[in-house]
């Protein structure tokens, strides 16, 4: 699903019926939580069974949401990264990133 910001376009789903646009986080099952003390959130990736903090940190998820698609053309970099898988995660908050916070 492309997304803008933090917003998903409109889907039409097998049967033919078309999904509203409406904020990422309607559609995850917790919603939008904060992050946990000592953790944030980042953009991450993920190849197999390893993963890295792209972006980040930010502070709600909503915010690591809405990067995920900038991070992921910055990852355009490395031959390999249409293989990879891209959304987000929460880690604590020093976690290292790649490219920092956008």
């Amino acid at each position: 699903m492309k997304t803008v910001a933090a917003y998903t376009f409109p889907a039409v789903t097998r049967t033919g019926e078309t999904l509203p646009a409406r904020p990422l986080c309607d559609w995850h099952p917790d919603g939008c939580p904060d992050a946990d003390p000592g953790r944030a959130f980042f953009v991450s990736v993920v190849s197999g069974a390893h993963w890295r903090a792209l972006t980040g940190p930010y502070d709600t998820h909503l915010d690591a949401l809405a990067k995920v698609a900038e991070a992921e053309g910055l990852a355009q970099r490395d031959p390999r990264a249409s293989f990879y898988a891209y959304g987000t995660v929460q880690a604590p908050s020093d976690t290292r990133t790649i490219f920092g916070r956008l």
